[in-house]
């Protein structure tokens, strides 16, 4: 049994493993950083280093940022890197079995399936969340 911390993202939930979390912060100032991956809003301070700031949403969905940067960035390390991921809310980490991944549940980094409260919720394994930034998205 693995530990996730819940985050809402693009309006919805997913679990990250909480081994890669490394803190939830109130997100920081932003910069931004032209020519970068369209889900990449910029880079933020987070103890004196500078980190992507990617909109986790946008990541999962393949698209740009929508609207403002949300108000709580998570900072993960998996594949050798460390991001702060932004999203929407950050809900209680939860233990629970995981079950396999329903073919619908597609994309980046998916591994499985967790239930909260009656919810499913994707699971997501951050190096493959990372190794997206690495491909450029494909043109909508």
């Amino acid at each position: 049994m693995t530990a996730y911390l819940v985050v809402r993202a693009g309006g919805a939930p997913y679990g990250l493993p909480l081994g890669d979390v490394l803190e939830v912060l109130e997100a920081p100032e932003v910069v931004p950083v032209p020519g970068a991956h369209p889900a990449v809003r910029g880079v933020s301070p987070v103890h004196g280093r500078l980190l992507p700031r990617v909109d986790l949403g946008a990541l999962l969905t393949g698209r740009g940022p929508d609207g403002g940067a949300p108000p709580t960035i998570v900072v993960v390390r998996g594949a050798g890197r460390t991001v702060a991921f932004e999203v929407e809310g950050v809900d209680l980490a939860m233990q629970d079995a995981v079950r396999p991944r329903p073919d619908e549940w597609e994309g980046p980094g998916a591994v499985g399936a967790a239930r909260q409260g009656g919810e499913r919720v994707p699971l997501r394994e951050v190096g493959g969340l990372l190794a997206r930034l690495d491909t450029p998205p494909e043109p909508r």
